[in-house]
C-alpha cells in the first residue's frame, strides 16, 4: 500500500508477521493489549495505526515498528 509520502508499509502485515515470528497466539496479544481478539484481526488488515497503540505493540512484541517504518521510508527515498 502506498502512503501519502509514496512509500509502502503495511503496518497490519508487519504486526501479523511479528506475532508469527514470536509464536504468539492472537488471544495472548489481545490480553496484553486489553482488547478482543477481533480487534487484533482487524489490526492485521490496517495499513495505518494510532501511534499510541503502535507504541504499546512495540513494547508487547519487543519489536521497534518505528524503525522498520523509518528504514522502509529511507530505502524508498534512496530509490528516487
Amino acid at each position: 500500500m502506498y502512503g501519502i509520502m509514496g512509500y509502502s508499509v503495511h503496518i497490519g502485515q508487519l504486526i501479523k508477521n511479528q506475532v508469527a515470528i514470536r509464536g504468539c497466539m492472537v488471544s495472548w496479544l489481545a490480553r496484553q493489549l486489553n482488547c478482543d481478539r477481533s480487534y487484533i484481526y482487524e489490526l492485521n488488515k490496517r495499513d495505518s495505526i494510532d501511534t499510541k497503540r503502535l507504541y504499546c505493540l512495540c513494547e508487547v512484541l519487543e519489536c521497534n515498528f518505528y524503525k522498520i517504518i523509518s528504514d522502509a521510508f529511507q530505502a524508498e527515498r534512496k530509490r528516487k
